[in-house]
């Protein structure tokens, strides 16, 4: 008998898991009785799709969460800790085009009133590697949304995780571009993208100056948004909030750069 009432939530793992108990059990004379999923609605039609509970119970956060929840009351921002499998917006960044993403969660949302960009950070959890070898990930990261079309890049710090942004180099035939005015940020940071000729006219004296002196690891344009992420591991909440405010001093370079630059992209 195995009772999910008091389960908020059912995920798709777990029903994997589950289900292939279930024929097992029952392939050997058992029997599986399940209960407490009445209460339990489905994010799809699909047998396995996530499961959420409607019970009244009051969630309880772990004390992260409620580092954030506090973060985000009292600066206004929008907090939702409910797992959420609809992750169309990041796949499409190069990133994550060879990287399933499972989920993310712990979405915390807002506007940089400096420039009106609308910004979120949230965990996600994504796989690297072949289906039964594959290697599990999880990670904080930013996106931005930019109110101007930007050319598309990736850049990323050297040494960090460079089996992965090797594997982006090969499937996309991407080479790194380098600025030989600029060894310091050649030699800090991996850069590559579509137009090599438009990343270069884009990414001016005063944008790489910015870079150069600043601690991020990856971030990323698809032209529309930003990607920003500084580790590959759950950020603590300082960490966050200094992701945050990167990134309001990223795009309000970027902003600068657009506009002087209005002829060249």
């Amino acid at each position: 008998h195995i009772d999910l009432s008091d389960t908020r939530l059912v995920g798709l793992t777990y029903q994997d898991n589950l289900f292939e108990y279930i024929d097992n059990y029952r392939s050997e004379g058992g029997t599986v009785i399940i209960s407490g999923i009445d209460n339990h609605v489905s994010s799809s039609n699909h047998r396995k799709a996530l499961k959420i509970s409607l019970d009244n119970k009051q969630v309880q956060l772990s004390p992260r969460q409620t580092r954030l929840q506090t973060l985000a009351q009292e600066n206004k921002y929008t907090f939702d800790i409910l797992p959420d499998q609809d992750t169309q917006e990041l796949r499409r960044f190069k990133f994550f085009e060879l990287r399933p993403i499972e989920r993310k969660s712990n979405m915390l949302s807002g506007r940089f009133e400096s420039t009106d960009n609308n910004w979120e950070i949230a965990d996600i959890i994504f796989n690297e590697g072949a289906s039964f070898t594959a290697e599990v990930f999880y990670s904080t990261l930013m996106t931005i949304k930019i109110n101007n079309e930007i050319p598309k890049f990736m850049m990323e710090k050297e040494g960090f995780v460079e089996k992965l942004f090797d594997r982006v180099m090969a499937f996309t035939g991407y080479k790194d571009i380098d600025f030989k005015m600029y060894t310091k940020f050649s030699n800090k940071f991996l850069l590559m993208g579509d137009d090599e000729a438009m990343i270069r006219a884009f990414f001016t004296r005063r944008l790489i100056t910015f870079f150069e002196e600043e601690s991020i690891f990856h971030v990323e344009s698809n032209g529309k948004n930003l990607l920003i992420f500084s580790k590959i591991k759950l950020a603590r909440t300082d960490e966050t909030q200094n992701l945050l405010a990167f990134g309001e001093r990223l795009i309000q370079e970027l902003t600068i750069v657009y506009n002087e630059n209005k002829g060249l992209i």
